[in-house]
């Protein structure tokens, strides 16, 4: 129920911009601009909600994306994971950790970081 409402909060304000912005067809350099929201998730004890930013970076040719962590009762977005990014991330039951995997050295590796920033290599 949760994540839907973030959803549909991320969808609305994405529409008002729309409509704010000068009207003219749609180029494909407008979607290309356009920056992602993705991997929204509200921790297990609704004290946080993690999402992925995208944008394009023009010059390197490629999206970058960047990870955040924001209280879930409202305040200031900080970033939470470094340059080096993750995937298949998930909380723990308590949502004292968020677990994620990453690429080191060629291998594999899951990784736990807690809810205030503290990472853990297991």
């Amino acid at each position: 129920m949760k994540k839907a409402a973030v959803s549909l909060i991320l969808f609305c304000l994405i529409l008002t911009a729309m409509n704010a912005a000068e009207k003219r067809p749609m180029t494909v350099d407008d979607a290309l601009n356009m920056i992602g929201i993705g991997n929204v998730m509200i921790s297990p004890d609704g004290q946080w909600v993690f999402y992925s930013r995208s944008e394009l970076e023009w010059d390197k040719n490629k999206r970058k994306s960047t990870y955040f962590l924001i209280p879930a009762k409202g305040g200031e977005s900080f970033r939470y994971i470094g340059e080096e990014g993750g995937s298949s991330f998930q909380f723990s039951p308590d949502g004292t950790f968020l677990a994620l995997k990453r690429t080191v050295d060629k291998k594999s590796q899951i990784f736990l970081m807690r809810t205030v920033g503290t990472s853990l290599f297991l």
